[in-house]
């Protein structure tokens, strides 16, 4: 999933904060979250364009849902608190 939605950035497609992004032939969704942290985890981005972590580019975090269709947040997330890490919670 992550390898599809990254080609087609590449290919000029946008991410809009709050986007569930599906596809026809494939299960799941992706939900498009905006990180609060870039400035901690984009890393690479920040030193390529020489920005400092207050200034960072912006990111986003794809969380995709379980194979039983249901996100992290919602009740009935069968893989408990963490997994994947909600945005804000981790840094590189």
């Amino acid at each position: 999933m992550l390898q599809r939605v990254a080609e087609e950035v590449a290919a000029g497609r946008d991410l809009v904060p709050g986007e569930l992004v599906a596809w026809d032939d494939r299960p799941g969704r992706l939900h498009v979250e905006t990180s609060p942290n870039p400035g901690e985890v984009v890393l690479g981005a920040n030193r390529f364009y020489q920005r400092p972590p207050e200034y960072s580019v912006p990111a986003f975090q794809l969380a995709w849902s379980h194979a039983d269709g249901h996100f992290p947040w919602e009740e009935g997330y069968p893989c408990g608190p963490g997994r994947p890490p909600r945005p804000g919670t981790w840094r590189a």
